[in-house]
């Protein structure tokens, strides 16, 4: 929503709020002190209930908190321990492309094998 629309929208809002309250006044079948006095109680209500609201809503991100912090440690142990064991792994591919270059080595060095003859007829060879 642009500036303008938002300052739109909130002095409609305000607006509407006061002649809510000035018609609320001129219409009520209460007389002033009586009025006042069933406001005042309403206001009362609202505002333990707001109170009410706020504690349960901070009760909610203490906990919210909590987990959050408890999945952050689980995840770091988690990290740590998989780190401690990424050496080793390492290590044993490490020694495993060792040993297939080694072998491989061996067998370049290995003098060649003399190439099969072919044989046409059985006892005789050329």
């Amino acid at each position: 929503m642009s500036d303008k629309n938002e300052g739109s929208f909130f002095g409609g809002l305000l607006a509407g709020g006061l002649l809510g309250a000035a018609a609320a006044l001129l219409l009520t079948p209460f007389k002033g002190e009586e009025a006042r006095a069933k406001l005042k109680k309403k206001a009362t209500v609202l505002k333990k209930e707001w109170d009410k609201s706020l504690e349960e809503a901070s009760q909610t991100s203490v906990g919210f908190q909590k987990e959050a912090l408890d999945l952050v440690k689980d995840l770091g142990d988690s990290l740590q321990e998989k780190s401690q064991e990424l050496p080793k792994h390492a290590k044993k591919i490490i020694d495993d492309v060792k040993t297939v270059v080694e072998d491989r080595v061996a067998q370049a060095q290995k003098p060649p094998k003399q190439p099969h003859k072919p044989r046409y007829f059985k006892g005789i060879n050329r």
